[in-house]
C-alpha cells in the first residue's frame, strides 16, 4: 500500500515537474493552462469517485486497483508523446479517472485489515509516502535536468521513467496483492483466523464484502450530519494546497533550481517527521486524541479528535500571517511561512482515519467516503485558481482565503467533536439491552443477517472457521449494521452470544 501511494503521487505530479524541465518550451503552455491541467485532473477524479467505489464493491479490490495502475502507466507514458495542450489535457483527465480509485480503495482496505484503534496510524503511514515521493520527484527532476536534449527531452524521460515504474507495480499488484484475508499468501492458515478474530466484534466484514448495494444505508449516509461535516472539511482543508505551485513560489522568491530542489526535499523530510510524531502520539497516548472532555467509551468508538489534527491547522494560520506581513526580500521568513503549511496534511490524514473508523455499514462507508473525496476534489479544483497571474505570491488575497479555510477547519473539528460526544451520551443513556431482551435480540440478529450459516451450539474451532470462510468466500463478522443503527454494548453482547450460538465466520 505504501509503495502504491508513493507511485500515485509521483504519477499525479509529473505535470508540475515537467514544467520545471521546460515542458512549456516544447508545448506552448501558459500559467493559466497549467492551472487548467491541474483542475481537469480533479474534475475526472470527482466524476468517477463513486463509480470506482461501486466497482470495488462488486469486484475484488486488488484487481480493480491493479487495472487502474496499468492504465496509469499507459497514460503517463502517453504524456511523453503529447505535442499539444489538448492531448495533454486528455491524458490528465483519464489519469484522474485512474487515481480516483487509490485513496478510496486504501480507505476500504484499511477498514478491512486493521482495527479501529489502528486505522488512523495506518492511514498516516501510507499517506506519508506522498512526502517520500515529493523528495524522490525533486531529486529525479534535478538529475534529469542535466540531460542534454537529443531525441527525447528531459520532461519526456521523466514521464517514461514513471510509466515504467507504474507498470512494474501493476505486475506486483495483479499477482501478489491479496483480494481478501482468506487469499493472503503471506499469512499462515492460523494467522488468517487470528486476523479475523482481532477485528472489532460486529464491525465491518473483513474479508469479501457484501456485494449488494444497500439503498437504506445509502439514504442514511445522505441524512447523517457527519457526512456533510466531513464533506465541507475536505473542501476547506484542500483549498490551501500549494503542492503543485510550490516550485513557482520558490522561483518567485528568487531561488535557483538547485535551491528549489534542496528546499523541496527538506520540506518533504520535515513532513515525514511530523507524520511519524503525530502517529506516535495517536498510538502511544490514546487520551491525547481527545480535544476536550473525557474519553467516552460508548457506542461510537474512536471518535476522539486528535490534538494533532487541531494543532495541524494552527501553524498554517501563523504561516498565512507571515506570508502576508513578510517583506519580499526576507527569504527566511517567506520560506518559514511555506514550511508551516506542511503541518496541514496531518489534519487531513487523521480526518481520513476518523471517517473510516466512525462509519459502520459497508455501503454507508462507501457512500460517505465517496462524498468526502468529492469534497477533496472540489478543494483541489478551487486551489489552483488562487494562483492565477493576477495573484502574485505576495498578493494578500489568496493568503486571506487560505487563512479563512484553516480557521474554518478548526471550527468544523470542534463542531464534529461536540456532535459525536453528544451522540455518545444519548446512546449511553438509551443503548443498554435489558437481560430479558438478550435472547430476542439474538433472534433478531439471526433473522436480519443474510448469508450467515448457523451451526449447533458449539464453539467453532480453527479448522471449521477457516473451511467455512473458504467455502462461502464470505466472512461474516456479525450483522452489517451502520453506526447509527448500532449500539456498542448491544454489539458486544450480540457478538458473544452469536459466537456461542455458532454463527460462522
Amino acid at each position: 500500500m505504501m509503495v502504491l501511494y508513493f507511485m500515485q503521487y509521483v504519477a499525479k505530479t509529473t505535470i508540475g515537474y515537467s514544467f520545471l524541465l521546460a515542458l512549456q518550451k516544447d508545448i506552448s503552455i501558459k500559467v493559466q493552462d497549467f492551472t487548467m491541467l491541474g483542475s481537469i485532473f480533479y474534475v475526472s477524479y470527482l466524476i468517477f469517485q463513486f463509480p470506482q467505489n461501486v466497482l470495488m464493491q462488486k469486484f475484488p479490490v486488488g484487481k480493480v486497483l491493479a487495472l487502474n495502475i496499468l492504465l496509469t502507466s499507459i497514460l503517463v507514458g502517453a504524456q511523453a508523446a503529447c505535442t499539444t495542450l489538448h492531448s495533454l489535457m486528455a491524458c490528465r483527465f483519464f489519469l484522474g479517472v485512474c487515481e480516483s480509485s487509490i485513496t478510496a480503495g486504501f480507505m476500504l482496505i484499511t477498514s478491512i485489515y486493521y482495527t479501529r484503534e489502528e486505522q488512523s496510524s495506518r492511514t498516516g503511514y501510507w499517506f506519508m509516502m506522498n512526502s517520500v515521493a515529493h523528495i524522490f520527484n525533486s531529486l529525479m527532476t534535478y538529475v534529469l535536468s542535466e540531460i542534454q536534449p537529443n531525441k527525447l527531452h528531459a520532461w519526456q524521460w521523466l514521464n517514461l521513467c514513471v510509466a515504467f515504474m507504474a507498470f512494474t507495480l501493476f505486475l506486483l499488484y495483479w499477482f501478489l496483492f491479496p483480494n481478501s484475508i482468506s487469499k493472503a499468501w503471506f499469512l499462515s492458515e492460523r494467522m488468517k483466523v487470528k486476523v479475523i478474530e482481532r477485528m472489532e466484534p460486529g464491525g465491518p466484514c473483513t474479508d469479501d464484502r457484501n456485494k449488494r448495494f444497500d439503498t437504506g444505508q445509502a439514504i442514511e449516509a445522505m441524512h447523517d450530519v457527519k457526512t456533510w461535516i466531513w464533506f465541507t472539511y475536505m473542501i476547506l482543508v484542500n483549498i490551501p494546497n500549494i503542492t503543485n505551485h510550490q516550485s513557482l513560489l520558490f522561483a518567485f522568491f528568487g531561488f535557483s533550481d538547485l535551491e528549489t530542489t534542496a528546499l523541496s526535499c527538506s520540506f518533504g523530510a520535515i513532513h515525514i517527521v511530523n507524520v511519524c510524531i503525530a502517529m506516535y502520539f495517536v498510538k502511544k497516548f490514546e487520551d491525547s486524541r481527545a480535544y476536550i472532555g473525557k474519553t467516552l467509551m460508548t457506542c461510537i468508538s474512536n471518535i476522539k479528535i486528535p490534538l494533532y489534527q487541531v494543532f495541524g491547522q494552527i501553524p498554517n494560520v501563523f504561516g498565512v500571517v507571515l506570508a502576508i506581513m513578510a517583506p519580499e526580500n526576507n527569504k527566511i521568513v517567506l520560506i518559514t511561512s511555506i514550511f508551516l503549511t506542511w503541518f496541514s496534511p496531518i489534519a487531513y490524514i487523521t480526518a481520513l482515519g476518523l471517517i473510516i473508523s466512525n462509519t459502520a455499514g459497508y455501503t454507508k462507508r462507501l457512500v460517505v467516503q465517496s462524498i468526502a473525496m468529492v469534497g477533496h476534489c472540489i478543494g483541489h479544483i478551487i486551489a489552483p485558481r488562487l494562483w492565477n497571474e493576477q495573484y502574485s505570491p505576495k498578493n494578500p488575497s489568496p493568503w486571506f482565503v487560505i487563512g479563512l479555510c484553516h480557521l474554518g477547519c478548526i471550527t468544523l473539528l470542534i463542531v464534529v467533536r461536540v456532535y459525536l460526544a453528544s451522540e455518545n451520551i444519548r446512546r449511553e443513556e438509551n443503548g443498554w439491552i435489558p437481560e430479558s431482551d438478550i435472547e430476542s435480540y439474538l433472534v433478531s440478529v439471526r433473522s436480519r443477517t443474510e448469508g450467515v450459516r448457523l451451526t449447533p451450539r458449539k464453539s467453532l474451532g480453527f479448522d471449521s472457521k477457516l473451511s467455512v470462510m473458504n467455502e462461502c468466500n464470505q466472512e461474516v463478522c456479525g450483522e452489517d449494521l451502520t453506526d447509527l443503527e448500532d449500539l456498542k454494548e448491544e454489539r458486544k453482547k450480540a457478538w458473544v452470544l452469536v459466537s456461542i450460538d455458532g454463527i460462522t465466520n
